[in-house]
């Protein structure tokens, strides 16, 4: 992963002030993370993403506050997050899962979203469209590049491959796509770190926010609240956008937010900025402190 350059214009201390001066005035946060790449590191097996006894301690303690809700929202399936954090469930976390697509409030044990059903027809179809392209080139599967099964979608990693093959399979990926017009009309192509994959295209992070806010507001009408939301990469990109629209905070991490091209200069300046997810953990931690003394 690289390092990041960029100083933060505001401080951490001065984000968990924020957060408890918001706590102070009476509203509630509700708290949206990506996963990886902002709560745990990038890794080079998607399956290794893992959080450490810590940070899943630090996400039992903000989701039993009382004036907290918490939201994990990833573009892995909801299945997929169960599996990460399933040591600590059942607990009071909604888990967002493809891009927002599938909602899951894990206290409960209720899906709250789920997607049609048709389109993991399609998904498995286009699935199997980019093997044959990529066999038919290569013979087989080459090594470092893996699939990652998602239920209504799939993702096409690379970050194992040579640099030139990754580039190479993720065209074949891209050609696939605009040559079908069918998964074209359903689906849309996203890029992540040394990822490809096809996601619904009713599905993304700024919708998973929203969601997620309402899904609060409804349980708690008489609850104002403050939304935070994290992220590391382009697909985070609508999420910042939603939340700054909803006027709360994004946290940008390990990003430079001058490159979310699909935020505005004034959205842009407006981030948080965090080098990694060592200092996202770091900033949950101190806020999880400072709440001691409010309980």
């Amino acid at each position: 992963m690289s390092v990041l350059t960029v100083k933060p214009s505001f401080p951490n201390h001065l984000m968990v002030e924020t957060l408890i001066q918001e706590l102070q005035a009476g509203h509630h946060l509700a708290i949206m993370l990506d996963y990886d790449g902002t709560l745990t590191p990038i890794v080079a097996r998607p399956e290794d993403a893992q959080l450490d006894a810590e940070g899943l301690q630090t996400l039992i303690d903000l989701a039993i506050h009382p004036q907290i809700r918490l939201a994990l929202i990833s573009g892995r399936s909801v299945e997929q997050l169960q599996g990460f954090i399933k040591s600590i469930l059942p607990q009071p976390i909604l888990l967002a899962g493809l891009h927002g697509g599938q909602v899951w409030d894990a206290q409960n044990n209720q899906c709250l979203a789920e997607p049609d059903e048709n389109l993991v027809n399609l998904k498995a179809q286009f699935l199997q469209d980019v093997y044959d392209h990529i066999l038919t080139k290569y013979g087989e599967l080459p090594q470092g590049i893996t699939f990652e099964e998602k239920g209504y979608s799939f993702a096409l990693h690379y970050r194992l491959a040579d640099d030139a093959v990754g580039q190479d399979v993720h065209q074949i990926f891209q050609n696939a796509f605009d040559l079908e017009a069918t998964i074209h009309n359903a689906f849309r192509v996203q890029a992540g770190h040394s990822v490809v994959e096809i996601v619904p295209k009713p599905f993304n992070k700024g919708a998973g926010v929203r969601f997620c806010v309402d899904y609060w507001q409804k349980t708690h009408p008489e609850t104002p609240f403050f939304p935070l939301f994290a992220g590391d990469d382009k697909t985070d990109e609508v999420g910042l956008k939603a939340v700054l629209a909803l006027g709360g905070a994004g946290i940008a991490v390990n990003v430079d937010p001058q490159e979310m091209l699909a935020l505005s200069h004034q959205e842009r300046d407006a981030l948080w900025v965090l080098q990694d997810p060592a200092e996202m953990q770091g900033v949950l931690k101190a806020l999880v402190q400072a709440l001691s003394p409010l309980s």
